[in-house]
């Protein structure tokens, strides 16, 4: 068995990974592989003891980052102007982050404009901290969604650095861990396609009733409107709300989040006992 690589040689970054467990795991793969951790977003008041434990690191407040502001150890980087060329680069990112932003507005303020100034905005200031901070690695806690990680995850794809993240499933207590999230999990296809050149999909299989309830919803019509979106629609006054396009389920008055619960509550059971917690 060869030997880990020097700690030197893996220079890591964390992007928004602040659970407790997270520090631990960066310790442990510093010790049994060589994982350097070198930038770390992370949250308010958590850089003292970032800079204490990974000696080098360089923590930037979540909050910081949203807004462009730049941590002390990064105060010298300045972005370059965006170019034709790097524009290329990011023309399909910038089209997916365009749409991300729907998120963002909800009473259909935020225009095309506003909307690319500030893609643009934040393209040059991610672009100039990870030229900077060059990771070899970079981790995120979940797949990047929010304007700021894709940026970040799209600066890695293009410049040959790995990334790494985890999906949750629709049982709360597993995860999936990805490379791409536009590929998935690549361990779940392949063993996928094992089964069914093995004939498994010929066979009768039964399922437990929460996954057989999760399949119903996902046979059943989009309306998967997130819940501050929600709240906002029942604090608006009725002669806005009704100009928004809220989904054909929300229109019909279809949602059933009392049975979304039930089922959550049944798998977290059903993992419970099976691993006798």
């Amino acid at each position: 068995m060869s030997a880990p690589p020097s700690q030197e040689q893996i220079r890591v970054a964390y992007i928004t990974c602040d659970a407790a467990e997270w520090y631990e795991f960066a310790a442990r793969m510093r010790r049994s592989r060589g994982w350097k951790p070198v930038y770390w977003i992370c949250e308010t008041g958590r850089s003292d003891y970032l800079e204490r434990r990974f000696p080098g690191v360089i923590p930037h407040s979540r909050y910081h980052a949203y807004h462009l502001e730049q941590p002390p150890k990064l105060a010298h980087v300045t972005p370059r102007p965006l170019d034709t060329a790097i524009l290329e680069q990011y023309r399909e990112a910038e089209l997916v982050a365009m749409k991300m932003m729907d998120v963002m507005d909800s009473v259909d303020a935020f225009d095309f404009n506003a909307r690319r100034r500030f893609f643009y905005q934040r393209l040059a200031y991610w672009d100039a901290v990870m030229n900077e901070v060059r990771p070899d690695v970079c981790m995120f806690t979940v797949s990047a969604h929010a304007i700021y990680d894709y940026i970040i995850y799209v600066w890695c794809r293009l410049n040959g650095v790995r990334t790494i993240m985890f999906e949750q499933t629709f049982n709360f207590s597993l995860w999936m861990p990805l490379e791409d999230p536009l590929v998935g999990s690549t361990e779940i296809s392949d063993r996928y396609a094992d089964l069914l050149k093995a004939g498994a999909h010929e066979q009768p299989i039964d399922l437990p009733d929460y996954c057989e309830a999760y399949l119903d919803r996902l046979k059943g019509k989009y309306g998967a409107v997130p819940w501050y979106m929600r709240d906002q629609f029942k604090s608006m006054p009725k002669e806005i709300a009704k100009t928004l396009y809220k989904g054909e389920d929300a229109a019909a008055g279809t949602w059933d989040w009392q049975r979304l619960v039930r089922d959550s509550k049944q798998a977290l059971h059903f993992w419970r006992k099976r691993d006798g917690s």
